[in-house]
């Protein structure tokens, strides 16, 4: 059960009390970003810079568009912590066959 609760992202008590009440567990569609995640990206920005500034700016259209990316992804999870965790209205149903 602890397995089936960690492939669907939610807690372990979040999915007993989902196949018990309901039969099926209510999954987020948006995983929830810690720190540590935002952490990640910021480093994974600074060595897009650094193979921009150890390759003298070979691969400048490539090493821009991955920043540009990064930095979206970074505006997005600051507009979703702002609004909330958005769990009431942003959850799917993830049903499991009977049995497992």
């Amino acid at each position: 059960v602890t397995d089936d609760a960690e492939r669907v992202g939610v807690s372990l008590s979040d999915y007993v009390r989902g196949k018990t009440l309901r039969g099926y567990v209510r999954v987020p569609k948006y995983a929830k970003i810690d720190s540590a995640h935002i952490g990640q990206l910021s480093k994974l920005g600074g060595l897009i810079k650094l193979t921009h500034n150890e390759t003298g700016g070979i691969y400048r259209r490539e090493t821009a568009a991955i920043l540009e990316e990064i930095q979206g992804i970074l505006v997005k999870i600051r507009h979703e912590l702002e609004r909330g965790d958005g769990n009431h209205d942003d959850r799917e149903t993830h049903t499991e066959p009977q049995g497992t």
